[in-house]
């Protein structure tokens, strides 16, 4: 039987590991060793793996410092099985997805393989999210079967659809052991690494497409504080496309499909600057208005207390504000201006 390494990176996620405790529960029963990776969390969650790892002789917890793929490759380093498969929290395998990947892997002796996630919100609704992974499955596979992507079918979904990769959720996916250990996913490229990972990688890469779906991904919500900036994305899909131009030689390109490439990259690019400097323009705009509320609300407070002091005032009387003015002062003050009459 081929052993499976199943890497769970956490940091504060406790109440997404709550919620899919029991599917889980059920996916890990399948790993010959779980290494749990957890960052430095604050909210019960190593404290959650801790007792996990207590009633799993074959899971471990590794402390690590925040950083997503430093995470994941801290777990993928540590690990020794034929097969990798990453669970994020909140992204659950469904009944009978995990050993389904593991038979396709098997039989098609994959480096990767791939399945489109169910896109969920926390609450199980499904959510309307399309990936490129969707579209690629839809268009390559037919109900219930599987596809080897060639050489020009890698050069236009890992390319085309920068910063976005068909790789999908890795959630989704399952790796061959080997193959992941010598070929770590970067760490400088933000949430973009799994891109940047495949624009690398893909063209070594056996990678099977099954149209099964065999794992469910979280969507964030709005104001989930899981946005991305557009000042941020910006800069990701820069350094995607820059990458993937190097990337096109080792993929023999023709010119035709790197001028394509650029027709297609070069309205993104226009595309996410326009909307970077439209995000910079409405933070200098934010900024400003806040000087004016902080200002006016220092106007308010000292309106509020010379009202308080006008109306202290107003019940003291005048005696105790301005002294008696004592006849001598009267005096003096009458031969001053006889003097100036003089």
């Amino acid at each position: 039987m081929n052993s499976l390494s199943i890497i769970l990176p956490t940091r504060n996620c406790l109440q997404e590991l709550l919620a899919t405790e029991r599917e889980l529960f059920e996916w890990l029963e399948y790993g010959t060793e779980v290494i749990c990776v957890d960052s430095h969390s604050t909210d019960g969650t190593r404290e959650w793996l801790q007792s996990f790892c207590a009633n799993h002789p074959s899971a471990c917890l590794i402390d690590h410092p925040p950083g997503l793929y430093a995470s994941w490759n801290a777990g993928i380093s540590q690990s020794s099985g034929d097969w990798i498969h990453i669970a994020t929290a909140g992204d659950t395998v469904l009944a009978d997805g995990g050993s389904h990947l593991l038979e396709v892997g098997e039989n098609h002796s994959a480096d990767i393989v791939i399945s489109p996630p169910r896109m969920q919100y926390s609450d199980l609704q499904i959510a309307q999210v399309r990936w490129p992974v969707h579209d690629m499955v839809e268009s390559l596979c037919n109900d219930n079967t599987f596809h080897e992507l060639d050489s020009k079918e890698k050069k236009f979904w890992f390319f085309a659809f920068l910063p976005s990769t068909p790789l999908g959720s890795s959630a989704s996916n399952l790796y061959r052991g080997s193959f992941l250990r010598a070929k770590l996913f970067p760490t400088n490229a933000g949430h973009a690494g799994d891109s940047l990972w495949a624009l690398k990688n893909a063209n070594q890469a056996k990678i099977i497409l099954t149209s099964k779906v065999c794992a469910r991904f979280n969507v964030a919500t709005s104001g989930s504080g899981k946005e991305v900036s557009a000042h941020i994305q910006w800069g990701l899909f820069s350094k995607s496309v820059e990458l993937a131009r190097e990337m096109l030689v080792e993929y023999e390109a023709t010119q035709a499909e790197k001028n394509l490439l650029d027709s297609v990259w070069g309205p993104k690019i226009e595309l996410w600057e326009w909307l970077a400097s439209i995000e910079k323009s409405e933070i200098e705009i934010k900024n400003v208005l806040e000087e004016q509320l902080s200002y006016i609300s220092i106007l308010e407070k000292e309106k509020m207390r010379l009202l308080d002091e006008v109306e202290r005032l107003s019940k003291v009387p005048l005696t105790d504000i301005i002294p008696p003015i004592k006849m001598s002062h009267i005096s003096s003050l009458m031969r001053f201006i006889l003097n100036l009459r003089r």
